[in-house]
């Protein structure tokens, strides 16, 4: 096998396909007809004396060789990303291209400093300086910063990896919401006790941000009878607390606008109230660069520790 003769772009073309899982699903990420991906991935595999993947009637699956390819081929790409940022700041000590990924609806917390360090970085670079930011659940973000596709990730870190760098932000504040319409709505306006408030709840379903591994039901252990669902993000929430048939608990900055239009009640702020650590995460390797330091720096002058 000669190294030199690799191309990178079926590289590329066949990490889509196992990340797609499977050249049909490729084919729009690609904007290329499957059998002109089929012939790619073949002359990967004829480069490589490999075969990478079974694919045909019977689906898309990897060999051995084919996943131990796919990850060294995520991690050759991460170095070349590395590399060509490195070196693109050499003899240009301003700006940068600078990548953030965050959990979602960060824009109506009014703790969060990324907001207020990404206007001080534009006023200052201006086009000199390239952002892109993008919203991921925090085992996603740990994937963007392990394959080096960002530099800084913002997020609720339950147990972060071993070999990433997290600092604490701010502490996002979650109470419990349900519908006006709903069962617990309508019992909450007759001015019920607490007691006949609680047994109703221990009956009632849920639903919870799945990266929060169910802490916002501890309160409830496992007299919980009720059904349980997940989701990805708070706007799934939202809608599922919107049809009356579940509770949860929403940050009250992304609740209020939805408290405000009627369409969330807060169910006993004084008991129900859940407290998360908003976490700046990040590798060794992405904050040896100028632009990244200074996004945490900046993070960090914006009062939070």
């Amino acid at each position: 096998m000669n190294l030199v003769d690799i191309n990178l772009k079926l590289l590329r073309i066949y990490i889509a396909v196992v990340e797609m899982n499977g050249i049909a699903n490729a084919q729009a990420a690609l904007n290329k007809d499957a059998s002109t991906i089929s012939r790619s991935i073949a002359r990967l595999e004829e480069q490589l004396d490999l075969r990478l993947c079974e694919r045909g009637r019977q689906g898309f699956e990897l060999t051995p060789d084919g996943e131990r390819v796919y990850q060294q081929s995520v991690q050759l790409f991460g170095a070349l990303r590395n590399f060509r940022q490195q070196v693109s700041e050499l003899g240009q000590p301003v700006g940068g291209k600078l990548s953030i990924s965050m959990i979602d609806n960060l824009a109506t917390d009014p703790n969060c400093p990324l907001p207020a360090a990404l206007k001080q970085l534009v006023a200052k670079y201006g086009h000199q300086l390239e952002l892109s930011l993008q919203v991921h659940t925090p085992s996603e973000a740990e994937r963007q910063l392990a394959e080096k596709r960002v530099d800084v990730a913002i997020g609720i870190f339950e147990t972060p990896a071993d070999w990433l760098v997290t600092r604490p932000l701010y502490d996002e504040t979650d109470y419990l919401y349900c519908s006006p319409d709903s069962a617990i709505g309508k019992l909450l306006q007759t001015g019920v006790s607490q007691d006949v408030l609680d047994a109703a709840l221990l009956t009632q379903d849920f639903v919870t941000r799945k990266f929060l591994n169910s802490r916002d039901l501890a309160f409830m252990s496992s007299r919980h009878e009720g059904e349980q669902v997940f989701t990805a993000n708070l706007e799934a929430m939202l809608l599922l607390i919107d049809s009356g048939r579940y509770v949860g608990f929403v940050p009250s900055h992304y609740a209020e606008i939805w408290q405000r239009r009627g369409r969330l009640v807060a169910v006993d702020r004084q008991r129900f109230v859940l407290r998360s650590c908003l976490q700046a995460a990040w590798t060794q390797a992405s904050s040896q660069r100028g632009i990244v330091q200074e996004l945490l720096q900046l993070l960090k002058l914006s009062g939070n520790t």
